[in-house]
């Protein structure tokens, strides 16, 4: 079959080049590097150390890192690059300098002089492709054949590249979709080819001052030959502004019209496509901000059939956390349940585990499933717990016991478990700074209420045949009302019909688990004004204008603080907040609900 040849140099001589970036023997390394180079010369050193210390591929590991976002940032950073490579020009000779600028013996083997030529081959070939397309339109008529011809010879590659890609289809692939596939990767390489083009000006302008500038700082001045700009510099010194792209190509329209005019006034029959690629490079900086700017976000509309389906996996996945991370587990999730073949709990749990578990809460009244007092009240137990967990200089170990709080053997801190967690508590600090601003009772609570009465409906289908009888009235009453949103100016007659429901049909899930009817009754419980007998009044009027916590205005709803102790039951402001925050969360969360007390 078709070989695929990840590296030429790997597959011929079974040595790969170090770019910087993988997977080191400490050791060896050091071993190898130590006295080997000169003070302040080497500014690449990836290629030279990979040629000492010598290097392999790993082919099955993708390694992912951060790309310039435009093109003046690439760039700047080719520019660098170049500039490395040409320093480590005396590697190519018989004799180098070590540490202290002692000669001696060049130790690097043909094989890594000829990687270091290879690379300053390729520094050479941008200025060289301008330099031919200019001999050929100035010697050989008409131009724009010779134009042609060095387009398709650059372009020559992509032929067999795309021959290559099609021959190498997947065996769980079908023709169809693999065909799909080369031809967006030949779109794809066409336009980077286009591009290539219209900014190969550029590079044979940046190429050879690179050249040129390292080799007066090698020979001649011997200054400034570590000048450096780390990637973050570049990203903030060069903005992707039409007036900045200008500013850093000034050559490219200069050079351009120069040679228009010069070949129009002195080659009559100087026309069509060589104007045509003049007429590119003229207007790169153009190009090269186009480019640059980001890419416009792609909005995916979701049919009603997803956003049901997503929404009913998001409410199965919150039961996990809403059923296992108990008082009996100290608020902490465990590691894992398992239903088959016998059914267990993993009582350990990890940083991961935990940080998860503090954004499932959040995420969980974000889909209206607990309200905005049980999310307090679980995230704070849950800090209240970590409190009081054994630590190594202030970080948490890698396993605990979720029933005696215990680190678990052998004990050990994991670098990424704790940089797991320190983001989810970043992203959950975020998350609630923006409740401040959030109705405490909000809509979604309902679409959280459907969500969970669609997973009932579906799991009915489960039960066993003589039982469905005695479900089917009450099942047909919740899925008429299941949608609470849509008849919110009414909603107690559609709570009231999920609640018989869900009471007549618990029993015959208990035998299996099935939370969900006790998960609606629990949200009933949680908000037990929504169905006294005001529910139709406080639904407008408060539930869709409640301001948020940093509001500190009247009710809208009763137009007074004290209105609960004159109506003698009417959920007035300061009462309905502490009915939804039932909890009672201590002092640190207090705070945010006296912005409703008299």
């Amino acid at each position: 079959g078709f070989i695929k040849i990840k590296r030429p140099f790997f597959t011929l001589f079974f040595e790969g080049s170090f770019i910087g970036k993988g997977l080191y023997d400490v050791d060896a390394f050091e071993k190898s590097m130590e006295g080997r180079f000169p003070e302040n010369l080497i500014l690449s050193h990836d290629l030279l150390e990979g040629c000492y210390a010598r290097s392999g591929l790993v082919t099955d590991v993708q390694f992912y890192e951060e790309f310039p976002s435009g093109y003046l940032k690439d760039a700047s950073r080719r520019h660098r690059w170049i500039r490395g490579d040409w320093q480590i020009l005396p590697w190519l000779f018989a004799t180098v300098r070590g540490k202290g600028g002692v000669k001696d013996k060049n130790p690097i083997s043909f094989l890594s002089q000829w990687k270091i030529a290879d690379n300053l081959r390729r520094s050479l070939v941008p200025p060289a492709t301008v330099l031919l397309f200019l001999s050929g339109w100035a010697f050989f008529q008409p131009s724009w054949l010779w134009s042609a011809f060095m387009i398709v010879f650059l372009g020559f590659p992509l032929v067999p590249m795309s021959l290559a890609e099609a021959l190498r289809k997947p065996g769980d692939l079908s023709v169809k979709t693999h065909l799909g596939a080369v031809l967006s990767s030949l779109k794809k390489n066409t336009v980077r080819f286009f591009f290539s083009l219209i900014f190969l000006l550029n590079e044979a302008f940046y190429c050879s001052d690179a050249i040129l500038r390292t080799l007066w700082r090698m020979f001649i001045s011997r200054r400034r030959l570590l000048e450096w700009r780390t990637f973050r510099e570049a990203e903030a010194f060069l903005p992707n502004r039409v007036l900045g792209c200008c500013k850093s190509m000034p050559l490219e329209p200069v050079a351009s019209a120069a040679m228009i005019c010069g070949f129009l006034m002195f080659l009559p029959g100087f026309d069509g496509l060589s104007l045509l690629l003049l007429g590119l490079w003229f207007f790169s900086p153009l190009a090269a901000y186009a480019v640059s700017q980001p890419a416009p976000p792609r909005k995916i509309l979701l049919s009603g059939g997803q956003i049901s389906f997503l929404r009913n996996l998001a409410r199965r996945t919150w039961a996990f956390f809403e059923n296992f991370v108990t008082e009996k587990d100290h608020w902490l999730p465990p590691d894992n349940f398992q239903e088959q073949p016998v059914v267990a709990v993993a009582h350990r749990t990890s940083p991961t585990n935990i940080g998860l578990s503090l954004l499932a809460n959040l995420t969980a009244y974000d889909f209206g499933y607990i309200s905005m007092g049980m999310m307090f009240n679980r995230t704070e137990k849950t800090f209240d717990t970590l409190n009081q967990m054994e630590k190594f200089r202030g970080h948490f170990y890698n396993w605990y016991d979720t029933e005696t709080l215990k680190a678990l053997e052998p004990l050990y801190i994991s670098s990424v478990d704790s940089g797991n967690l320190a983001g989810h508590l970043l992203v959950l600090r975020s998350g609630l700074a923006e409740m401040m601003s959030q109705k405490i009772v909000s809509p979604k609570i309902f679409d959280g209420l459907t969500d969970t009465l669609n997973i009932l409906r579906e799991s009915a289908g489960e039960i066993e045949e003589n039982q469905k009888g005695g479900v089917a009235g009450a099942l047909l009453g919740a899925g008429e009302s299941g949608n609470f949103r849509k008849k919110s100016n009414h909603p107690r007659p559609a709570c009231r019909k999920s609640t018989r429901f869900c009471a007549s049909s618990r029993p015959i899930f208990q035998k299996s688990f099935r939370p969900w009817p006790r998960s609606v009754m629990k949200k009933r419980k949680s908000g037990p004004g929504l169905l006294n007998g005001n529910a139709t009044i406080f639904w407008k009027t408060c539930l869709l204008s409640r301001p948020g916590f940093r509001s500190r205005r009247k009710c809208r709803a009763c137009g007074r603080a004290r209105a609960r102790s004159r109506t003698g039951g009417w959920p007035g402001c300061a009462t309905l907040c502490g009915v939804w925050m039932k909890s009672r969360p201590s002092e640190k969360w207090r705070g945010l609900s006296r912005n409703w007390s008299p």
